[in-house]
């Protein structure tokens, strides 16, 4: 009899749910989000899964992640002829059909982005008329309706629109209004000023309406509602002709029906006005491939309840809050996901009404009070009852189906107020233990409906925020200051037997006792403790300090689970996985697909997938493939920031969490993933922030690119709508594994040149077919860092190193010519001076008999001979040696030279120097002709001229050195020795392609010396 009434029960709650009108929630973009305009009229999806979106400022790419904008452009002639877009439409044969404002249509190609008109042959007098939405009939034939004229059909090999080329034509030799195939079968649905008629291609005749009461039924409403034939016919799958019909005798359109199988039309006129309260516009319907059916308008959006037989309207509290305030809805348009598209005046709206298994609900009493308040704890009775506690609010007992029953803890609504529960257990003799805001524990007999609230001093008036049952029978009490306590036994009417275990820091956030003994205490800023039960010594603490694997993500932990005997779940921002035997955690973080945002609950279902409450986002984790899948929006969460500690697995294997607001319930079995997995799309391109055409470059399949633009950005995408799938990427060459995608984006900065491939595929372990999507990239060297450019440098260097050899050589060279020529120079004078001593020597030794005085002077001047050719000498060796180089070793020579001068002469001989010159290096010539002049010079001064006051001047200017020497004593141009020494200077100067000036008066004499050092 018990398995009896829990059936019934059973059935109770499923029909509840079924006649539960539906609230679905909407995901909306605008122009805040990236739609080109706050209107969207139309929407189609291509092969690879694209949407398209027509809209009155551009045709539209969506990805899941990015828009892709195509406009007119003036200066493209193959780009859209306007930016007003009118309708899209996909045909079977995968071409995009873009009807544009100005009567105008044609195909966009998907891939090169061109667009290419087709023809409309029309009169005159139907060129401005309105064009309706193209359509494309089961065998592909695209049609579109033409206002006040007639339906027009396209023909391929013309690429025109024509009513010359329509399957039929009325029965009076008109133009049709509006032609539609009859299902499967070759005839024709033939609407016209006179009512509608099947047309049976075969035989090229119209059926006699008399042979088929479907014609005659539809005939006669038309005929009493003074209507013209109807238009957009169609057959659903359950056998139902449907279409649209303005009548002449009513305002606004009606949906007529006609069942095929029991004869009966109906009309659906009362129906849609009940739900509008006001005149509308009927714009179209939907048949999704599961069967429902869906009409919309202005403003009308609803679908087909076929167990009540009537249209319900969906625009409800749900769309309002999320802005869907709809004025028009001109277009619904069903994915390949099962995704339902809504155009409309208010933007672009997308939801899946198969996938919304998740329902919030906020919690309710019988007083038609709205309560927000936040869930604190959840408890399902054994009998199947629920209460849930919220802050401030007390608690709400519903039955399984959520229907409102008697609150037995606090009755009365008020008595609700203020009251705030932080957790509830159920014991099995019956008591309900309730941790109380403000220090006590309340307990509650079921049995006996009596209660006992206890304030003992032990709680030390802290907020009791956990209460769990060991599997001794012990109860153990978490307050909100740290401590944690025991009621051994749990009799609770021995007020001894509570006694406080541990103090720690923080808030106790979850306790849970184990079968070995322990019990494992979570604290928001201490981390996680195991305490010995019996001994209540502290055996281990985790906190963020310690090795990775032995530390916490975060300071505090929130929950805890066991999920077998060596595993546990611990939430500390991240998900934790603690294995019991080693002591060590593994991380589940945002690279493994994570929602990035703080774990604070877990559940695990019936088939052992643990549901994640986040503080931002819900998700459930497969332990056996380390998969993540997150749920939004597009699964019905409304409100998805998780309470800690609020969640609750339902004896029916439902899931309720509680959220800052309300209750948000899912049924696991209602989630389901597809096994065949999509691929994965490269959707956009960056190189340097800058986009390139993606379609283009993978039909390439390879890119290449110069060096200087080596900086990527790749966006990622299934092109799924509604399911959601972790990716990864790998870029060979750089990444050494594969590379989890938080964002559904892969960046790559200043790539080195070589060769790359990047590869991406959905993240799934275990899965053999495992999808990948290959793309090339090649990062060309710059011209310095090319084969070509190092065999030119191997090149250029070889004739460096034989130019500087050869030049190296050719000084060696002209240093070889000038010894040789100064060799000459010194062998010429050193044999003109032994000479001249031999001479002297000879006649000296004549003389030295008879004419001693005259010897002696001989003698004398065989030593003037030889001390001359001595310094000459000398000067040779210091000009040849390279350690002279520089001007400061020539300094020293010429004030070597001045200071013996000076001192033989008594003369006054100053010298100034430019600072600039000291550095500067002389090769040899000029070295020696230098000196040989600088010598010379001061030679003819002071020693043939007797100049007492001389002044020498080195300077270095334009590139040239610079000598001047000046003396107040003029030149004796008489003077035996001054020619030979003029003579000497002016043929070193011109050894050395050296100006020099010779300039004598009666004040005194110049001598300049130019020396060009380039």
């Amino acid at each position: 009899m018990n398995k009896f009434f829990s059936f019934l029960l059973l059935l109770l709650v499923l029909e509840s749910f079924a006649q539960a009108p539906d609230r679905f929630v909407f995901n909306r973009f605008g122009k805040i989000n990236g739609l080109a305009a706050d209107d969207a009229v139309s929407v189609a999806q291509d092969a690879e899964g694209y949407i398209w979106i027509a809209t009155g400022n551009g045709l539209q790419r969506y990805d899941g992640k990015r828009f892709i904008t195509f406009r007119h452009n003036a200066a493209d002639p193959n780009s859209l002829p306007t930016s007003n877009i009118a309708f899209v439409l996909l045909d079977k044969k995968g071409r995009l059909w873009v009807e544009c404002e100005g009567s105008r249509i044609g195909i966009f190609d998907t891939k090169s982005f061109r667009y290419t008109p087709a023809r409309i042959s029309l009169p005159e007098e139907a060129r401005r008329n309105e064009l309706l939405r193209i359509t494309a009939d089961a065998d592909n034939t695209l049609q579109m309706i033409v206002a006040n004229y007639g339906v027009i059909t396209y023909h391929e090999q013309r690429n025109e629109f024509s009513a010359a080329f329509n399957k039929a034509k009325a029965p009076d030799g008109s133009i049709a209004g509006d032609i539609r195939k009859n299902g499967q079968q070759n005839s024709y649905w033939v609407t016209h000023a006179k009512g509608i008629d099947l047309f049976d291609a075969s035989t090229q005749r119209f059926v006699p309406r008399s042979s088929m009461p479907m014609l005659v039924t539809i005939n006669r409403k038309l005929e009493e509602e003074k209507a013209m034939g109807p238009i957009y016919t169609f057959t659903d799958q359950h056998g139902v002709l449907r279409m649209q019909l303005w009548s002449n005798k009513q305002v606004g359109p009606d949906l007529l029906s006609y069942d095929t199988r029991s004869h009966q039309l109906l009309s659906y006129k009362i129906n849609m006005d009940e739900l509008i309260g006001s005149y509308h516009d009927l714009n179209g319907t939907l048949e999704q491939r599961n069967g429902d059916l869906w009409v919309y308008g202005a403003p009308l959006f609803a679908r087909f309840n076929r167990q009540k037989g009537k249209f319900e309207d969906v625009r409800n509290e749900s769309l309002r809050e999320h802005g869907l305030d709809i004025e028009k809805v001109y277009h619904l348009f069903e994915d390949r996901e099962e995704n339902i598209w809504v155009a409309s005046s208010n933007g672009l709206y997308v939801f899946n009404p198969s996938a919304q298994v998740f329902t919030n609900m906020p919690n309710r009493r019988n007083d038609n009070r709205k309560y927000n308040h936040a869930p604190e704890s959840i408890l399902q009775r054994a009998d199947g009852t629920i209460y849930v506690s919220a802050w401030g609010a007390g608690i709400f007992a519903y039955d399984p189906a959520f229907n409102i029953l008697p609150n037995p803890f606090f009755p009365s609504p008020r008595q609700n107020d203020a009251i705030s529960v932080w957790d509830m257990l159920e014991r099995k003799n019956g008591e309900i233990w309730m941790g109380m805001q403000g220090g006590s524990l309340r307990i509650y007999d079921m049995l006996q409906r009596t209660h006992k609230e206890l304030h003992l001093g032990v709680f030390e008036k802290h907020t009791l925020r956990q209460v769990r049952e060991a599997p001794n029978g012990d109860i153990w009490i978490g307050t909100q200051a740290g401590l944690i306590l025991k009621c051994k036994g749990g009799n609770w009417k021995d007020t001894s037997s509570f006694s406080i275990v541990q103090r720690v820091k923080g808030n106790i956030m979850q306790l849970l006792p184990d079968q070995k003994g322990n019990v494992w205490a979570c604290s928001d800023r201490d981390g996680l403790y195991r305490i010995n039960a019996a001994s209540g010594r502290i055996e281990e603490h985790f906190s963020e300090k310690g090795p990775e694997g032995k530390r916490l993500n975060s300071g505090g932990a929130t929950n805890i689970m066991q999920v077998n005997d060596s595993t546990m779940l611990v939430a500390s921002g991240w998900l934790h996985i603690l294995n019991t035997r080693t002591s060590t955690f593994r991380y589940i973080t945002p690279d493994h697909g994570l929602p990035p945002s703080a774990v604070v609950s877990f559940v695990k279902d019936l088939k052992g997938f643990i549901w994640i409450g986040l503080l931002d986002g819900i998700c459930r984790y497969d332990m056996r493939t380390n998969l993540v899948s997150t749920f939004g929006s597009e699964d019905g969460v409304v409100n998805d920031h998780c309470q800690p500690n609020a969640a609750r697995l339902l004896h029916d294997g439902r899931i309720l969490f509680g959220t800052t607001s309300d209750l948000l319930v899912v049924d696991p079995n209602k989630i389901i993933i597809p096994e065949k997995k999509p691929p994965v799309t490269i959707a956009s391109f960056f190189v340097s922030n800058k986009p390139l055409r993606v379609d283009s470059l993978l039909q390439l399949k390879k890119i290449t690119l110069p060096h200087y633009n080596n900086s990527l950005t790749i966006d990622l995408s299934t092109l799924t709508y509604t399911h959601t799938y972790g990716i990864v990427y790998q870029l060979v060459g750089v990444d050494k594994d594969w590379q989890m995608s938080a964002n559904k984006q892969a960046m790559y900065n200043y790539l080195a040149p070589g060769t790359y491939t990047f590869r991406t595929r959905i993240w799934q372990e275990n899965d053999g077919s495992k999808k990948v999507t290959e793309l090339t990239i090649v990062i060309t060297p710059p011209f310095w860092g090319s084969w070509w450019f190092y065999g030119l440098l191997l090149l250029c260097g070889l004739a460096i190193l034989y130019f500087i050899d050869k030049n190296r050589i050719s000084r060696i060279k002209q240093t070889q010519e000038l010894r040789t020529d100064i060799a000459l120079n010194l062998h010429q004078d050193v044999n003109t001076t032994l000479n001249n001593i031999n001479l002297l020597s000879e006649m000296a030794r004549i003389k030295a008999d008879n004419d001693v005085d005259r010897s002696k002077e001989l003698i004398d001047r065989i030593s003037e001979k030889s001390n001359s050719m001595i310094v000459a000498m000398d000067d040779v060796l210091w000009a040849i040696d390279p350690a002279n180089d520089t001007m400061e070793k020539m300094a020293l020579r010429l004030r070597e030279y001045t200071d013996t001068l000076r001192l033989r002469y008594d003369a006054e001989i100053n010298t100034q120097a430019d600072k600039k010159i000291r550095k500067l290096k002389l090769d040899m010539k000029r070295r020696y002709g230098l000196f040989v002049v600088f010598k010379e010079a001061l030679r003819c001064l002071v020693e043939y001229m007797g100049g007492r006051k001389t002044q020498i001047q080195l300077s270095l200017s334009h590139h040239q050195l610079s000598l001047k020497i000046k003396d107040e004593t003029a030149l004796d141009q008489d003077h035996p020795m001054l020619q030979g020494s003029v003579d000497a200077m002016r043929a070193r100067a011109e050894e050395m392609n050296a100006l020099l000036d010779i300039q004598t008066d009666k004040h005194g004499a110049d001598i300049v010396l130019q020396i060009p050092l380039q």
